[in-house]
């Protein structure tokens, strides 16, 4: 009997079946232990020390799939964990079938988004929920996951929750964008600002397309009139400002002259002093030329050479300048 166990004992050292579990020897034979353990084994005089899936004392090296231990829930590669696998797997874990997130060979059970070859998936639990439409956060931003995969083709304003905060936000590549913009969805254009709709904003927004007076935080495509931001005021069409108008208008009962979409407010004159029904003139203060508000040459007077005046047409000529010889004031 003691020779065979000897026999035996040679046999498995040669195969490199004879496990130390623990610090603790397995006999292959006869352990019927089952799970993940770091085992160690001698072929040739060379010990080497690895966690592997065993069955009963032995590794089993056909086995590719989830397995448990004290320390968590790991995935076998041909019996072994080899600490290098990060993927969305598909297995059971916990009794749950499923897609699983992995990382460094073991399940996280957290709540992220993270790949595998199909995508990228919204990952609760450690597990992918196909079920779920909205916006899931991973170290890289926040995304438009649509049955649990991120929709890379996804552009729109959408109702979410976004780093605890409620509302509609901004959302382009699948990504929400924390930018300050005018975007739209199925409702409208809205001013997005820092990624998210401003509901409380009335004023003028920018995006790539122009600058739109949003009221409200919705763009009003009806509204033609004067608006305002930190660089003056401007005349608007159509709710975006035109910086093609040059001309006057009257709003809100004031009365503007508009250069190149710019507005100020005309000089208050009493009717008849300047013989233009008391709008005043433009003054080029290069070409020493003065012109109507709604002359078209108004738009060629660079910004240093502009100006206005409340005077006289003979005022003006004693002063040195000339009437323009398109509008003739």
């Amino acid at each position: 009997m003691k020779k065979l166990k000897a026999l035996m004992l040679v046999f498995a050292m040669v195969l490199g079946t004879f496990f130390f579990v623990s610090s603790k020897e397995i006999d292959a034979a006869t352990d019927s232990r089952s799970g993940v353990y770091k085992a160690s084994y001698t072929v040739n005089g060379k010990t080497t020390s690895e966690w592997c899936y065993l069955v009963k004392g032995k590794v089993q090296y056909g086995y590719n799939g989830f397995a448990q231990n004290e320390n968590g829930w790991w995935y076998i590669e041909k019996g072994k964990v080899t600490f290098k696998k990060n993927d969305v797997i598909k297995g059971k874990v916990k009794g749950q079938d499923g897609w699983w997130f992995v990382k460094g060979s073991k399940v996280q059970f957290v709540n992220s988004v993270e790949k595998n070859s199909n995508g990228w998936w919204c990952i609760q639990n450690g597990k992918v929920n196909f079920n779920f439409n909205g916006l899931a956060k991973n170290s890289n931003g926040w995304w438009y996951c649509k049955g649990g995969k991120v929709d890379f083709n996804k552009k729109d304003v959408i109702k979410g929750t976004v780093n605890g905060t409620d509302g509609w936000w901004y959302v382009s590549g699948g990504k929400v964008q924390f930018v300050n913009s005018v975007e739209k969805n199925s409702n409208g254009w809205w001013c997005i600002q820092n990624g998210k709709v401003n509901f409380s904003f009335t004023g003028l927004a920018k995006n790539s397309n122009g600058y739109w007076y949003c009221k409200g935080g919705k763009v009003d495509f009806g509204f033609n009139g004067i608006a305002s931001n930190e660089y003056g005021s401007w005349y608007c069409r159509g709710g975006k400002v035109d910086f093609s108008y040059n001309g006057n208008i009257t709003f809100n009962g004031v009365k503007y002259n508009v250069v190149n979409g710019k507005a100020s407010k005309a000089a208050t004159i009493s009717t008849g002093s300047t013989g233009n029904g008391g709008e005043g003139y433009v003054l080029n203060t290069n070409t020493m030329r003065f012109h109507y508000p709604s002359c078209r040459s108004c738009s060629e007077i660079s910004k240093k050479n502009y100006s206005t005046s409340n005077k006289t047409r003979d005022e003006l000529i004693k002063a040195g300048f000339t009437p323009c010889g398109n509008c003739r004031p």
